[in-house]
C-alpha cells in the first residue's frame, strides 16, 4: 500500500468514545492499537477536517487515484463523519477517529507476554503522564488529539488517517471496567437490598464511631 505521511496538527478539545489510550485494543487481531474517537461540535471541527480533505484532494491528484475509501459524500475518504441520533437526525456534532499502532517495547517484552510503548499522554500544564500516573480514561473524558494527518492509497482505495501521536488529557472521566450501577444506566430505587450490603453499611458506621 503507498502512503504519504502529512503534517503534525493537533484537534480541537472533543469528547472521547471507546477510548484505547492506557493500552492498545487487542480485540480484532495481530495489529493492537490506540484508538479514540472525538465527539466535537461541527463548527469546530470543520476547520480541522477541511484541512485533511484539501491535504487528500492534493493526493489524490499528484497520485492518479482512482477510487476513494468510504462512502459519506462530504468527508469521503477522512476517518469523520456527521454524528446523527436514532432519529436520523444531526446533532451538531462531528466524530473524528484517531488511531495508532501499538509498537511492542523489546526490552521489557517476554516470549509470553507482549509490553507496548505508552502513547504520550499530558495533563493541562503539558506535563508528562506515564506508569502509575497516567490515569484509565474513559469516555466522556474531554481530550484533544496530536496526529499525522497520513494519505494512502491499498486495495479498497484511497483514504486518510488520522495517526495517532499523544493526547491532551483535559478533564477524566475515570474508566471504572463497568462494574458500577451508574455505568449501566442504573440509580438507586426503593425496594430490594442486598443483606451483605446492609451488614457492611452497619459495619462502616460503627467503625467510624469506634464502638
Amino acid at each position: 500500500m503507498a502512503s504519504e505521511k502529512g503534517p503534525q496538527v493537533t484537534s480541537p478539545k472533543g469528547i472521547a468514545i471507546y477510548p484505547h489510550l492506557n493500552k492498545p485494543n487487542d480485540r480484532f487481531g495481530d495489529n493492537p492499537s490506540y484508538q479514540v474517537t472525538l465527539q466535537i461540535p461541527k463548527s469546530e471541527a470543520e476547520p480541522f477536517v477541511k484541512q485533511a480533505v484539501k491535504l487528500f484532494r492534493d493526493y489524490c491528484k499528484t497520485n492518479s487515484v482512482k477510487k476513494i475509501f468510504g462512502s459519506d459524500k462530504h468527508t469521503k475518504g477522512v476517518p469523520c463523519c456527521v454524528e446523527k441520533d436514532d432519529a436520523g437526525e444531526e446533532t451538531g456534532n462531528m466524530l473524528l477517529s484517531f488511531k495508532a499502532t501499538g509498537w511492542p517495547d523489546e526490552e521489557k517484552s517476554t516470549t509470553e507476554k507482549v509490553v507496548y510503548r505508552p502513547l504520550p499522554i499530558f495533563d493541562t500544564k503539558g506535563q508528562l503522564l506515564s506508569g502509575s500516573n497516567a490515569p484509565l480514561i474513559g469516555s466522556g473524558s474531554t481530550l484533544k488529539a496530536a496526529c499525522r494527518i497520513d494519505c494512502w492509497d491499498g486495495g479498497l482505495g484511497a483514504g486518510v488517517s488520522f495517526r495517532l501521536r499523544a493526547v491532551q488529557l483535559l478533564e477524566l472521566v475515570e474508566w471504572s471496567g463497568g462494574t458500577s450501577s451508574s455505568d449501566f444506566g442504573f440509580g438507586e430505587e426503593k425496594g430490594y437490598v442486598s443483606k451483605g450490603v446492609e451488614e457492611a453499611t452497619s459495619e462502616s458506621a460503627a467503625d467510624a464511631f469506634d464502638f
